[in-house]
């Protein structure tokens, strides 16, 4: 078994109540800490963490719009690119978890995950206004 010793130094001083326990609450800090620093680079597309966490809103918009709660599942069915993190942050942002599909998958086993998931919506493309 690995083990691995996280370092205090990378923690934050904050208080208590701002302290972050969620996924997307920990981006959100690390947002305000340095808006215009590069946050994910795939191929030749950079997003700073400003433009990650803006479009991770629209999604979460674009999702709570179309019946996604808290709790639901969200399957993303998305080519590995920025923003396939930009969807999975905004399906945390919406309070919701995803379900990773790889495109490239069989359509038997993604058929088969999608009937185990019991998902609320599938997003298989993200446009400037949301998901599709």
């Amino acid at each position: 078994m690995r083990s691995i010793v996280i370092d205090d130094t990378m923690k934050q001083q904050t208080s208590a109540n701002d302290e972050p326990h969620l996924l997307h609450e920990f981006f959100e800090r690390q947002v305000r800490l340095r808006p215009d620093s590069p946050a994910v680079e795939f191929n030749d597309e950079v997003l700073t963490y400003s433009q990650l966490d803006q479009l991770a809103d629209r999604v979460a918009a674009f999702l709570r719009a179309r019946g996604v709660i808290p709790g639901s599942l969200v399957a993303l069915y998305l080519e590995k690119s920025c923003r396939l993190y930009a969807a999975m942050l905004g399906v945390l942002k919406a309070g919701a978890g995803y379900v990773p599909l790889d495109p490239k998958f069989p359509t038997a086993r993604v058929l088969s995950i999608l009937e185990d998931a019991d998902v609320t919506i599938i997003a298989r493309q993200l446009v400037a206004g949301g998901m599709a």
